[in-house]
C-alpha cells in the first residue's frame, strides 16, 4: 500500500494509534487524514500519536487539512508542538495543513523547527495567520528547500483575508524571501501539485 486517503472519517487516538501500528503501513508514501467541518477532527494526542510512529518510514505526504486540532483546547498551537515531537516531519517532502486553525504560534513553531527543512511543499492556506506568524516564517532559515508556499487566504490583518489589510512590508519581505514559489491570495495553484 502506498497511498491512503481518509476523509471525514473520525479519527479517536485510540484507533488512530493501532492504526499506525500496523506492519503494512512501511512502504507507504501518502497519507490524507482528512476532516471536514465538525467531522473527524484529530487532536493534539492523535497528531502525537501520528508524529511518533515507526511504521511510516516511506511517508512524504502527509495531509491534516481541515481538521481543527486544538478547536478544544486552550493552547491553540498544542497541536503543532504535537506533530513536531516525533521525527515524522522531518522525513516529509510536503505538508498540507489547509484550514487548520493555524495562527501565529503555531506557524512560529514550524518556522523555527529544524524539522521543516526537507519540506519542498507547504501548504498553510484557509488559517488565521497574522504578521507575526507570516514574518517568522519569512525570516527563517529552516525553508530552503521549499518549491511552493501556499499562504492564500489567511488572516493577514484582523478584517480578514484582504491583500489590501497587508501590514507594512510584510507582503514585500515574503515576496523577496520566496519569489515566484509563493503563493498569494490572487495567484492560482500550480498544476500538477508536486
Amino acid at each position: 500500500m502506498r497511498e491512503i486517503s481518509l476523509d471525514r472519517s473520525g479519527y479517536e487516538t485510540p484507533e488512530l494509534a493501532v492504526f499506525f501500528g500496523s506492519k503494512f503501513l512501511k512502504n507507504l508514501t501518502s497519507l490524507e487524514l482528512i476532516a471536514d467541518d465538525d467531522n473527524g477532527h484529530v487532536g493534539p494526542d492523535g497528531v502525537e500519536v501520528l508524529s511518533k510512529t515507526r511504521n511510516l518510514p516511506a511517508l512524504r505526504h502527509l495531509d491534516l487539512s481541515f481538521n481543527w486540532c486544538s478547536w478544544d483546547y486552550p493552547d491553540q498551537a498544542s497541536w503543532v508542538r504535537a506533530l513536531l515531537k516525533g521525527r515524522l516531519v522531518g522525513r516529509l517532502e510536503s505538508l498540507w495543513l489547509r484550514s487548520t486553525d493555524l495562527e501565529d504560534t503555531g506557524a512560529e513553531l514550524l518556522a523555527n523547527s529544524k524539522l521543516v527543512r526537507t519540506l519542498r511543499h507547504l501548504n498553510l492556506s484557509g488559517n488565521r495567520i497574522g504578521e507575526a506568524g507570516l514574518r517568522a516564517i519569512a525570516t527563517s532559515t529552516n525553508f530552503q528547500a521549499l518549491s511552493i508556499l501556499d499562504l492564500r487566504d489567511n488572516w493577514y490583518d484582523d478584517d480578514g483575508p484582504d491583500l489590501t489589510g497587508w501590514v507594512q512590508g510584510c507582503r514585500e519581505l515574503l515576496e523577496e524571501r520566496f519569489g515566484n514559489r509563493l503563493l498569494l491570495d490572487g495567484k492560482p495553484e500550480p498544476h500538477p501539485l508536486p
